[in-house]
């Protein structure tokens, strides 16, 4: 939705502005709460990058 790719792109800009390390999992066919509502192969790809990234850095594989 236009109205929320703009809020997106805003908070994306003031995190690179201030030096914040963030990760985008986009789900181009999802609506809110595809991760439980949308039963499709994107919607699982997407939950378990989602995941991934954060058992990474939880774990130290990743650093910021």
């Amino acid at each position: 939705m236009p109205e929320i790719a703009a809020t997106v792109e805003e908070f994306l800009a003031a995190a690179e502005d201030c030096g914040a390390d963030v990760e985008v999992v986009d789900v181009p066919h999802g609506h809110h709460s595809f991760e439980s509502l949308d039963r499709t192969d994107e919607s699982r790809d997407a939950v378990h990058r989602a995941m991934r990234s954060v058992l990474d850095r939880v774990s130290g594989r990743v650093t910021p």
